[in-house]
């Protein structure tokens, strides 16, 4: 009787444990596998991603899996939104720049490159979901090579 009782707790743990790990998973929309972003041959998964706004512009964050791997996108003049539509690059904010339709800047950092590699040209898609999540979709080009990224989840805001 007591290796019954023994057998039947144990398959209750597991089965508790089992329900709480499927719980955490679907509570937390950035373990997406589709989240990441290529640059010279690697992939890196998209383990984090922020927006701030400074100075009348938008910055969105990518945060890749080692300490130094990040995309970030710069939207001159729009503040206090997150932009939603298709975007090109456009290097001149002061000439011929049409926010809503530009984003002025991009790079992609690594340990080999922590301060930036910037863009030269691209695109990003920003579509907005019901719930509150973003699916975003990016290109762009560097005198080190293309980054092609794709990220389906909510944004934090920066501390």
């Amino acid at each position: 009787m007591k290796s019954q009782f023994l057998i039947l707790f144990a398959a209750l743990l597991t089965l508790t444990v089992s329900c709480n790990k499927d719980d955490d998973n679907a509570a937390n929309p950035l373990e997406n596998a589709n989240n990441k972003y290529t640059f010279q041959g690697n992939t890196i998964a998209i383990t984090g991603a922020e927006y701030y706004y400074a100075d009348g512009d938008t910055y969105l964050y990518f945060k890749g899996t080692g300490v130094s791997d990040y995309v970030y996108f710069t939207f001159a003049d729009i503040d206090g939104a997150i932009p939603t539509g298709a975007f090109t690059f456009h290097a001149d904010r002061y000439s011929g720049y049409i926010p809503g339709s530009n984003f002025w800047g991009a790079s992609v950092l690594n340990e080999e490159v922590p301060l930036g590699i910037h863009t030269t040209g691209g695109s990003i898609i920003i579509t907005s979901q019901p719930d509150g999540a973003y699916k975003i979709t990016f290109t762009f080009v560097t005198p080190s090579g293309d980054v092609v990224g794709e990220y389906n989840g909510f944004l934090l805001p920066r501390p």
